[in-house]
């Protein structure tokens, strides 16, 4: 698989599928345009051994990648620094990237910030043609 097939799976497979994006990501589809859903559970705090184990990857990975800034990070009491359970999903991604395109997690970092803004102006694309057709 060629480095854009690459990125188009890792596309489809962050938005599920489908141009939008699932609603875990704040959106779903319907014939009437985009609605806005808020998932909060996307928000709740982790331990960095939680997200390690659910990655399968060592707590001091995590713990670089979180002090780096290259996984997000909540604010929290003073101390070990709490991850949101969407940083499960980031560092999984990451860890694709670098298992399939041997892109390290610097890079990985910045590809799916792109994908994400590529996303976010796809959204507004599509909300500004179905304000046009109305």
């Amino acid at each position: 698989m060629n480095n854009c097939a690459m990125l188009r799976a890792l596309t489809l497979e962050q938005t599920g599928g489908s141009e939008l994006g699932p609603a875990s990501q704040g959106f779903m589809t319907k014939k009437e345009g985009l609605v806005r859903v808020m998932d909060f559970d996307m928000d709740e705090p982790l331990t960095l051994e939680v997200v390690a184990a659910s990655c399968g990857t060592k707590r001091s990975l995590v713990a670089r990648l979180a002090y780096q800034g290259l996984i997000e990070t909540l604010e929290g009491e003073a101390g070990e620094p709490r991850l949101p359970r969407r940083a499960v999903m980031q560092l999984r991604r990451m860890q694709r990237l670098r298992y399939d395109l041997g892109v390290n997690f610097a890079g990985a970092a910045v590809i799916l910030d792109l994908v994400q803004r590529l996303e976010q102006l796809n959204r507004e694309l599509l909300e500004m043609q179905e304000r046009i057709k109305e």
